[in-house]
């Protein structure tokens, strides 16, 4: 947290940030983005935690397995995450 910056809400940081977000993704990787910024919205940072992104794809998909077809493997699916929410906290 900067001193000089006021903080802002969650909606906020996701609209200021959003465009950023999708830049180079393909439509079910934006809808997973999209997804996920909601849940943010919603329930707050502890969504973001990587321990979090199994429901979170279970919540979405209904199996890991589903979202693995949908988005790709892991690995990708853990670099889209973390690259979220590095973009997010940019904002």
């Amino acid at each position: 947290l900067a001193f000089d910056n006021t903080p802002i809400n969650r909606s906020q940081r996701v609209a200021k940030s959003k465009n950023v977000i999708i830049t180079g993704l393909n439509a079910p990787q934006i809808d997973f983005m999209d997804f996920v910024m909601q849940q943010y919205i919603r329930q707050g940072y502890n969504e973001l935690w990587l321990n979090n992104l199994s429901e979170l794809l279970k919540l979405k998909y209904g199996s890991l397995s589903d979202s693995k077809r949908i988005l790709g493997g892991i690995t990708d699916i853990k670099k889209l995450f973390v690259d979220f929410q590095k973009n997010l906290y940019a904002a």
